[in-house]
């Protein structure tokens, strides 16, 4: 019995490129480059993509160049090399201090 859906016609990625007439190049987390649209219901409802959101594509055809965006993951961004710990080691006595209010300086004893 022949099906027309295949193991790999879905997969997630991250917009990479966004290009006109509402297009946008997706890298996909297996590597490859492809073509994608919006789906209707995201068009339709004006869900806004921008580059490195977290996205999942329907391939389309056979050789699966092109495909079309059918869910766009929420506040998931590709993970950057700066953690908290590190931003926090690189801060000076000045900037460490809580809330807004500048570090209080201790003058030397004379």
């Amino acid at each position: 019995m022949r099906t027309s859906k295949r193991d790999d016609d879905e997969g997630i990625g991250y917009i990479r490129e966004i290009l006109t007439t509402g297009r946008f190049s997706v890298e996909l987390l297996s590597g490859r480059t492809v073509l994608c649209y919006l789906a209707g219901i995201a068009r339709s409802k004006k869900v806004r993509f921008s580059v490195g959101d977290r996205v999942r594509v329907e391939l389309e055809g056979y050789h699966g160049k092109k495909g079309r965006i059918t869910y766009r993951y929420r506040d998931i961004q590709p993970e950057d090399d700066t953690s908290a710990e590190s931003i926090a080691d690189t801060q000076t006595p000045d900037q460490a201090s809580d809330g807004n209010q500048p570090a209080q300086s201790v003058s030397p004893e004379k």
